[in-house]
């Protein structure tokens, strides 16, 4: 078996220096040199057919871990996100986008959040559709199941990547299905969500779906129904996630 292991540091886009991770294990039946093609791109592994080569490219800085950590469907509605970094995190010119249609789930808001400077670890922001925070536009959401309520909320960054997604009401075949336009990029889900969108009927008045633990596994068990806690760290959830954009080796 031949190993090898290769870092570098590469500007992949405007602001955020990226650390490319290629560990390859070849070990071909005949025991002479094959060559494989593989394709690296942001928050994806490659795996080289035939083979056990991994190529991951991960953003320094812990840009992965800019998360959506509540969300308040009631009135006024209320999107919240944060940096679980650990580290100031720098988010100019990325995107946070909602839906507006409970049967269309390519709707998005017309009203889009651009994001500009950095956000430092910890740091909260929020939107509303009342008084305070105003996101521009109604949000048009209500607690309750589908097909009647659904919703979803995603950040994206300069260059049209998935930092983070959040869908509720819709169920895994229409997710899979779906492709939106946010900033000018088209957007398919694929590995950012598995399964159905969170249950919202018991996220009434009072109560928002709030995000939980150290991790985002991208599925429903990331969300817990609570009290709302707008602008503040949600109970249960830590200030600091893992994989947020270290370098890690894949497992082989």
């Amino acid at each position: 078996m031949v190993t090898s292991t290769s870092i570098a540091k590469t500007r992949l886009r405007k602001g955020l220096v990226f650390l490319l991770v290629l560990t390859a294990f070849l070990v071909p039946q005949d025991h002479s040199a094959q060559n494989c093609d593989v394709h690296a791109s942001l928050y994806r592994d490659t795996i080289c057919q035939g083979d056990t080569t991994h190529l991951k490219v991960l953003p320094a800085g812990g840009a992965q871990c800019i998360k959506i950590t509540e969300i308040d469907l009631n009135d006024p509605d209320m999107l919240e996100i944060q940096n679980l970094a650990g580290q100031t995190v720098d988010v100019n010119g990325w995107t946070v986008a909602i839906s507006d249609n409970y049967t269309n789930i390519n709707q998005v808001n017309f009203v889009e959040q651009t994001l500009t400077g950095t956000m430092a670890a910890n740091d909260i922001i929020y939107w509303t559709d009342g008084g305070i925070n105003n996101w521009g536009s109604n949000m048009l959401w209500n607690p309750g199941s589908f097909p009647n309520f659904t919703g979803w909320a995603i950040i994206i960054d300069d260059q049209g990547n998935i930092v983070d997604f959040v869908v509720w009401g819709w169920l895994s075949n229409d997710i899979q299905n779906m492709n939106i336009t946010v900033n000018g990029f088209s957007i398919t889900i694929g590995s950012e969500w598995s399964g159905n969108g969170l249950n919202t009927v018991s996220a009434t008045a009072g109560f928002s779906l709030a995000r939980q633990g150290n991790e985002d596994k991208n599925d429903s068990t990331d969300f817990a129904i609570l009290a709302v806690s707008a602008n503040a760290t949600n109970p249960g959830m830590s200030t600091t996630f893992v994989n947020c954009g270290s370098t890690t080796f894949p497992q082989v």
